[in-house]
């Protein structure tokens, strides 16, 4: 036996020595190893200052849009010939290796594509390109730019890696990004004759650019330690961002609970009024929705129902001003719409069935009692009173109240809330019996309670629109019905149903062109239960095919910096918002042309939320003004232009000033628009959010610090009708 073994030994030794088994030899191809002779670090400042001037490393380069190309070198590779044995099974060890330099002339550029001011559309491909056959396809690229800019940076790119590294890759990226998406193709190797090497797509949000160059020095950093590839073959790291458009809705509601809180004095509410119109001129919004009526009751001189007692804390009682008329000329001047906001069917905000606040003697629950819905609730310690949609004269009582306004006041358009049939809550499912002998008494025809509900509200809606249009056409309708129009609607959706459970058809309104647009209150985040961006998109199909106008509304409210809520589904950061407004210029095509933020005051008693949250928009989203659509169906006029258009410097301020047009035409509102020599010598087009300015409500301005203004520049003033249609150009004036 002992003999044997030492045969067996013997031969298992020499197959082993045999040449045939292994070979030793040198590999023909020289393979790459690194670059030895390139630029480490490059750091260039691009600067944009509206309305779109643009600097790099301090030298003016001109107007946008322009692209700014950066380009650098490379001189020398490091190559690789190694020495190898390879054994019985194919298995490979290197034995030796040589290195030798080869000088290349290889070329890499970021290109900056600057489109509009204050947010642009900011491309950063990587190109690379080198000598035919001198390198692989897979080689390292060391390279920092630095482009300052405050805004929102989206960016994709992939990673060739081992499959242990991707943990402290996705690390490295959730420490710089905000909320990763991660997409991930496990088991698909990147190179052949390199399979344990897997590829992974990354996409992400960063707060802005010095955090994209910081996520990218950081993975640069790590791939020179752990051999990490990053495939300029494939790396198109491309951020970016939106271009700000001309024509935006950007609407904030002013609801009752912001104010005027317990400002009582009439100097004190305007001025609360004056400080948030102020901030909301600073970011560039447009338009406000007020609320004028609240409980039956009116914030406003109104013949027909008494002052609310939110201005003096009784109702019935002159607050001594029309808050109304001093909001609608304060928001004018600052080129800003007012839509008169009004609760159409609440009688009392307070639900307490013992409620110690008495309505006035003129309020329609003491002089139409007969009128008035009342609801019981939660084991009767609750009340809701609501007048009762299913009596024609209440139709046209309310019908009345917007007449009123209309014909009284110079609002911009007339908006209902979502308060139609009472809101379930805990112990209360909403409206079943109390509207039986109602019912019996009006309805015509077969018709169920449920459809006869609708048919009411629908009705309010279709008569309102009609005579606002009677009185003054410009005049817009909107409603904000509850986000959800019917569970699965789309597939997947729930929530409260608002056709089945306050009996809210906004698909019949848009059917029946009762309204000229909807700003669905969309109070969820983009993933969540409900989800935003589902519940955007149909939405958004729906408005589009009736050739209406969506401004979606987002729920501010929650936003604040630092602490969570618990309310997993409400945006509470101010990137959940930014996405949303991203997501709605995403949806331009569907007649997503704007938005409309609830509530004028957040959770922590601020203006609109948080201070990060406004930096963003005003150095992002919001960096450049805007105009509201204007709206087809409506009246289409061209107003005329502004005449003896003048400039002088005061006080080292330009003054622009212009004659409002002399004809009959009723205008509030002008657009200020900017071009340089060079755009009237080539021909350019410069009536865009790139040269826009200004809007304002005043025939004259002093053109802001910011905007930095050259000799040689030209100023133009357009007039724009109340349905936000711009006149010709105005005679130009230039900067000497």
């Amino acid at each position: 036996m002992a003999y044997l073994k030492k045969i067996l030994l013997f031969l298992i030794i020499a197959i082993i020595s045999f040449p045939g088994c292994s070979k030793i030899y040198w590999e023909d191809k020289w393979i790459y190893d690194s670059f030895i002779s390139f630029p480490q670090k490059q750091e260039v400042k691009i600067v944009s200052t509206p309305p779109a001037f643009l600097w790099v490393d301090g030298k003016y380069a001109g107007k946008t849009p322009l692209d700014v190309e950066l380009s650098y070198i490379v001189n020398q590779l490091n190559l690789k010939k190694q020495k190898v044995k390879e054994s019985f099974g194919g298995q490979k060890e290197i034995l030796d290796q040589e290195q030798k330099t080869e000088n290349i002339m290889g070329t890499g550029k970021h290109t900056f594509h600057f489109k509009a001011p204050g947010f642009h559309d900011l491309f950063l491909p990587l190109e690379f390109s080198v000598k035919p056959g001198t390198v692989p396809e897979s080689v390292k690229v060391s390279l920092q730019k630095k482009a300052v800019s405050d805004h929102i940076v989206s960016c994709s790119f992939k990673i060739s890696a081992e499959k242990k590294d991707f943990d402290d890759i996705e690390k490295i990226i959730s420490d710089h990004a905000i909320t990763p998406e991660i997409i991930k193709n496990p088991g698909i190797p990147v190179l052949v004759s390199d399979p344990d090497r897997y590829e992974q797509t990354f996409s992400m949000k960063l707060k802005d650019s010095n955090s994209f160059q910081s996520l990218i020095d950081t993975l640069y950093s790590h791939s020179k330690k752990r051999h990490i590839k990053l495939n300029a073959s494939e790396f198109n790291i491309q951020a970016k961002l939106s271009t700000n458009p001309e024509r935006e809705f950007r609407a904030v509601w002013i609801s009752y609970i912001d104010w005027p809180g317990n400002q009582k004095k009439p100097a004190a509410q305007k001025q609360s009024l004056i400080k948030m119109l102020d901030e909301f001129k600073a970011l560039n919004f447009n338009a406000v929705i007020f609320h004028a009526r609240v409980e039956g009751d009116a914030l406003y001189k109104s013949d027909i129902e008494p002052w609310s007692r939110q201005l003096t804390g009784t109702q019935g009682i002159d607050p001594g001003y029309d808050p109304l008329e001093f909001i609608i000329n304060e928001a004018h001047k600052r080129g800003m719409e007012l839509h008169a906001w009004i609760n159409p069917y609440r009688v009392n905000i307070s639900i307490k069935c013992s409620s110690s606040l008495p309505n006035a003697h003129n309020h329609i629950s003491k002089t139409r009692p007969e009128w008035i819905l009342n609801i019981r609730m939660s084991n009767n310690s609750k009340c809701y009173k609501m007048l009762n949609p299913g009596i024609p004269e209440v139709i046209d009582y309310l019908s009345s109240i917007t007449q009123d306004i209309v014909t009284k006041y110079n609002v911009d358009g007339i908006h209902f809330d979502d308060m139609f049939y009472p809101y379930p809550f805990k112990d209360f499912n909403g409206i079943t019996w109390e509207d039986s002998e109602t019912y019996k008494k009006y309805k015509k025809g077969d018709i169920s309670i449920q459809d006869w509900r609708r048919q009411n509200v629908n009705q309010l809606v279709k008569q309102v629109n009609e005579r606002i249009k009677k009185i003054k056409k410009h005049v817009r309708f909107g409603v904000s019905p509850f986000g959800v129009w019917q569970k699965n609607m789309p597939k997947g959706i729930n929530g409260m149903s608002a056709y089945d459970t306050i009996y809210s058809d906004a698909l019949a309104w848009l059917e029946n062109r009762s309204i000229d647009y909807l700003a669905p209150q969309l109070y969820w985040k983009i993933g969540s239960s409900p989800d935003y961006e589902k519940l955007l998109s149909w939405w958004g199909q729906k408005v589009k095919q009736a050739q209406r106008h969506i401004y979606p509304g987002q729920i501010v409210f929650y936003v604040k910096p630092g602490q969570n809520t618990g309310l997993t589904a409400k945006p509470e950061s101010s990137q959940d918002i930014l996405d949303q407004i991203n997501l709605n210029r995403e949806n331009r095509s569907i007649n997503v042309l704007g938005n409309t933020l609830y509530r004028a005051v957040n959770i922590q008693n601020k203006i609109l939320g948080t201070d990060e949250f406004k930096n963003m928009l005003a150095k992002g989203f919001y960096a450049t003004p805007a105009l509201p659509p204007s709206m087809p169906w409506l009246q289409n006029l061209i107003p005329d232009a502004p005449g003896n258009v003048s400039i002088s410097i005061e006080n080292n301020s330009i003054i622009l000033k212009w004659d409002k047009p002399g004809s009959k035409q009723d205008y509030w509102k002008y657009t200020v628009y900017t071009a340089n020599n060079q755009d009237i010598i080539d021909g350019k087009s410069f009536e865009d959010a790139v040269h826009l300015i200004a809007v304002t409500g005043e025939n004259s301005i002093s053109i802001p610090k910011h905007i930095s203004m050259q000799k040689g520049d030209y100023l133009f003033i357009k007039s724009v009708s109340q349905n936000n249609i711009e006149s010709r150009l105005s005679e130009h004036v230039r900067i000497e």
